[in-house]
Parts: structure tokens; C-alpha cells; sequence
């Protein structure tokens, strides 16, 4: 976003007005953001049509993450200034935070309107026309962009990601390639061309997964519950619970990959004490709204069970492991900080033949006897495994493994 500290019409005449501008200048450029706020407003108390003192709050209400109200004075600056790309980008901006895909895209237009080449509002709305899946349209957003600059490299990205989508695989693998070779985002466009090229790797990058969650986190329960018909957690609380021999209550349960908390509700009435951990900072901070969880951390979920000092009687992990690809260390940590005769819950995608592999989807299905292989490995008792369609992925049900496992008492 731009910064605009200039006066326009009868304001600019007033001396009131001007000072008190440079003090909500000075306030912002401190760091000041509630006081910047403060004096915008007492401007607009004097100057209704002030154009500049508008937009200058949106500015720092989106920087609060205030975005309805940042929103609100970006379209009263709109209004004043309709001639303004920049006024109308920023709207966009706010709305689409807000999660008004639709509106945020007629702003991002009537930017395009006033400035036809603005790569940044091109880019934005690619974005956008992806996160409403009219693929089409943002291919040709994102095209725009690079018409413009051939090296965007996230235009570049964006536009694999939606080839992705629309199943051209040449299309997708030329653009990653490209990524790859401009040194952007380089790990997770090598691993997406292994997904998409059929070579399987042992796991896929950190920050490949993390940026994935980040960027979901806020749409992830809707299109779970709503697009893909998520009913994991629920498919495994009611397993274990039908067992005959797992306990009524479990002292301490840990949400490997919690996500939203999605996985963790179903098993707050059996945990006297229930920990999630999560990759993604995001999701974490989504999962923490629902206050489902005695602890939260945001960690790498093998490294915060090598570091931890607890015990667990219940492990969950809940579409997990297809983000993990060799499961070997995480079944190790799990069997370290295992209590006598704890329960590990988890759900893989289904593969027919041996070990694992990396799907174009940029996820790894397991094959059941690579599963028991490694429950007997490390000690476990394989109590269920239970075929269903998991989740959908463009209408169609994806196959999965659930498993209870046990781990065998001394």
C-alpha cells in the first residue's frame, strides 16, 4: 500500500487541519497506530470530504487487522476520489480480508479500470479468482501479470497452482520449473514437480507445509466440513470408543497436527488434560478460538515430541501423515513418550502396493503393510483398520485407512 500525506481542497487552507495531518504522520511513522488513528478521526471531525485523512485511516486500521473498518474508509475515500487505482486496490485488500471475495474482485476491476498494467491488482485478483475456483479467469489474471514481468515469480507459482487445479500437468510442471530456476520458493516447487512428475520422496519440505496451512488456516474448517465432507475425527473417536478394552477417561491426549481443532473436539470429553501441536502458526491460532485445548503449541510435530518431557496415554493424528511421507521417526517418537497400553489413532490414504508414495495432489498414501510393519517395529498391537472415503477431492471420495493402534504392555 502506498502512503498519501497530501492535502487537497479547503483543507489544505487550514491550519488545524494541516497540524493535526503531520501529528497523525508523526504518530504512524513511530509506530503509533491507535494514536495515528486518534487524530485521523478528530480531522474528519472538521473535514467530512477529507479524502487523504480517509484513506490514511484505512491504512491504519488494516495494519491493526481492523479490516471492516479499514474497509469503511477506504470506500468513503472512494467515493470522494472515484479516479483513484490505489483507493480501490486497497478496498480490495481489506475486503478480501474480510473474506468478501466477491466484492474485493469488483475493486480490484475498477482499479484495473484507471490502471489496466498494475501488476500488483492483476496479481490480487488471480489470487482471488483462484480462491473462488473461476480457474479460468485467474489464469488469465495471472498471465496478465506475467506479460507484464515475465519473472514474477509468484505469478508464476499462483499459476502453476491453478493449472494444478485444472489438471493441465504440462502447464503446472512449466511453471515450476521456472520458480525453481528463479529461486523462488525452490524446496516446495521441487517438491510439487517430484508430485507431479511421479518421483516419491521421503517427505516433503518444512516450510512447503507450513505456508500451505498458514495461508489455509482461516477457510480451513468451511472447506473441510463443507467441500471435502472431513468426517476423520469423528470416524476415529467412534472406533476407539467402540473397543471394549479402551479406557472411559485418557490422562493426557496429544493432537498431532491439531489444524483448527477440527481433530481435537471429538476427543475432549475422554482427555482430562488434551494438547494440540501444529505446524502452522495459523492454524494454531485458529484452534486456540475454540478452546478445545489445555495447551497449544506451534512446533514441528516430530521435533516437539523429542523434546518434550511428557508421557501420553492417547495419540491422534488425524490426515496427517499424508503430509509426512517416511512415518519411521514419527512412530519412533511416539513409541518413546508412550505410556503402557496407549492408544495411536491416524489416518492414512490408501495405496495397494508396497511402502508409500507421493501423489500428484502433493500428498503420500501409505500401504497398509507398510503401516503394520512399522506397529510391530515399534511395539504396537494393530486393534483396527477400517477402509473409508476420507475426505473429496473434486467430487469424488478419496480412499482411506483408519488405524487404532495399541501399544503391548511388558
Amino acid at each position: 500500500m502506498s502512503w498519501r500525506i497530501g492535502l487537497s481542497g479547503n483543507e489544505a487552507g487550514s491550519k488545524v487541519v494541516q497540524r493535526q495531518f503531520q501529528i497523525a504522520i508523526d504518530k504512524y511513522q513511530q509506530g503509533d497506530l491507535p494514536g495515528a488513528a486518534s487524530s485521523y478521526r478528530s480531522i474528519l471531525k472538521i473535514a467530512e470530504d477529507h479524502v487523504e485523512a480517509f484513506y490514511n485511516l484505512g491504512v491504519v486500521c488494516f495494519e491493526q487487522n481492523q479490516f471492516a473498518e479499514a474497509a469503511a474508509n477506504y470506500a468513503q475515500a472512494a467515493t470522494l476520489a472515484p479516479d483513484d487505482p490505489d483507493i480501490w486496490f486497497n478496498l480490495g485488500l481489506a475486503l478480501k480480508a474480510q473474506g468478501k471475495l466477491e466484492a474485493a474482485v469488483t475493486c480490484y476491476e475498477s482499479a484495473l479500470e484507471l490502471d489496466p498494467e498494475d501488476v500488483d491488482c492483476l496479481y490480487n485478483l488471480g489470487v482471488v479468482f483462484n480462491e473462488l475456483r473461476k480457474f479460468d479467469e485467474a489464469v488469465k489474471s495471472f498471465r496478465k501479470v506475467l506479460a507484464v514481468r515475465p519473472d514474477h515469480p509468484s505469478a508464476l507459482n499462483n499459476l502453476g497452482v491453478v493449472y494444478h487445479n485444472l489438471d493441465q500437468r504440462e502447464e503446472a510442471i512449466a511453471c515450476f520449473r521456472r520458480v525453481a530456476v528463479l529461486g523462488h520458493n525452490t524446496e516446495s516447487a521441487k517438491h510439487i514437480l517430484a508430485a507431479l512428475t511421479g518421483a516419491t520422496t521421503h517427505a516433503p519440505p518444512t516450510e512447503y507445509v507450513r505456508t500451505l496451512f498458514d495461508d489455509f488456516s482461516e477457510r480451513f474448517d468451511q472447506c473441510l466440513l463443507e467441500e471435502l465432507e472431513y468426517k476423520t475425527p469423528e470416524l476415529l473417536s467412534r472406533l476407539l470408543l467402540d473397543l471394549p478394552t479402551a479406557p472411559e477417561f485418557f490422562n493426557h491426549v496429544i493432537d498431532l497436527g491439531c489444524g483448527t481443532g477440527l481433530s481435537g473436539m471429538p476427543f475432549r470429553a475422554v482427555a482430562k488434560r488434551l494438547t494440540g501441536v501444529d505446524l502452522s502458526t495459523g492454524m494454531v491460532m485458529e484452534a486456540a478460538k475454540k478452546g478445545v485445548y489445555d495447551q497449544l503449541e506451534a512446533a514441528d510435530i516430530t521435533s516437539f515430541l523429542a523434546e518434550s518431557d511428557e508421557g501420553y496415554d492417547l495419540f491422534v493424528a488425524t490426515d496427517v501423515f499424508v503430509y509426512l511421507g517416511d512415518l519411521t521417526k514419527i512412530f519412533g517418537e511416539i513409541q518413546g513418550k508412550a505410556r503402557p497400553g496407549s492408544y495411536f489413532l491416524f489416518s492414512t490414504e490408501s495405496y495397494n502396493k508396497e511402502n508409500f508414495i507421493l501423489r500428484a495432489s502433493g500428498r503420500y498414501a501409505h500401504a497398509k503393510t507398510y503401516i503394520e510393519t512399522l506397529a510391530v517395529e515399534h511395539g504396537f498391537i494393530v486393534e483396527v483398520c477400517q477402509r473409508e472415503g476420507i475426505r473429496k477431492e473434486r467430487g469424488q471420495w478419496i480412499m482411506g485407512d483408519l488405524f487404532v493402534l495399541r501399544l503391548q504392555s511388558d
